[in-house]
């Protein structure tokens, strides 16, 4: 099956459930990574979250080794709602939006460049699992919660494109954007 089969079966198997914890603030990413753990500590004895060490003080939200060694960030957005600094950790996102809304904005090392590395963001996480050891398998997976008429935070949400494959997931209340790193 492989870690992305694995992932898409999460989401398949929660998919209501999430769809209504996404309107919970403050507890969605846990709840998330609690799901995972639920679903794969059962068949991956190995499986973990917040455990593995990325970098000094920082933990992968997900890390397992039933199909190698892997580690996983997860980002959780909205379409509308959600704060800016999510996308690259300040609230300058202008570099972000696509001047057609269905367009897409390709994530460069320049981009990557303007960081800020003190709040946490979709780019953070890219950049952490960057620095981590080749050996493992790294993903970075983005959900975002389809909650209304889009804003500045949440277009720019959607239309952030890291380098390598993307695997999409749509489902009725979100949909999940997942890359190797």
């Amino acid at each position: 099956m492989g870690w992305i089969g694995e992932i898409e079966a999460v989401f398949d198997s929660i998919e209501s459930e999430f769809a209504i914890v996404l309107d919970a603030a403050g507890c969605r990413e846990g709840w998330l990574q609690g799901e995972f753990f639920h679903r794969l500590n059962q068949r991956d004895g190995t499986f973990r979250v917040n455990w593995f060490q990325l970098a000094k003080n920082s933990h992968a939200d997900l890390y397992g080794e039933l199909h190698g060694k892997m580690v996983a960030e997860i980002k959780i957005v909205g379409q509308r709602g959600y704060l800016k600094k999510n996308i690259n950790g300040t609230s300058s996102i202008g570099a972000f939006l696509p001047d057609d809304p269905n367009g897409r904005i390709d994530i460069t090392p320049s981009l990557l460049e303007q960081v800020n590395e003190k709040e946490g963001s979709v780019l953070k996480d890219y950049c952490r699992l960057k620095r981590a050891d080749d050996e493992l398998r790294k993903y970075l997976m983005l959900v975002i919660h389809k909650n209304g008429l889009i804003d500045d935070a949440g277009r720019a949400a959607q239309a952030i494109k890291f380098p390598g494959d993307e695997t999409e997931l749509d489902y009725r209340g979100f949909f999940v954007r997942i890359w190797p790193v």
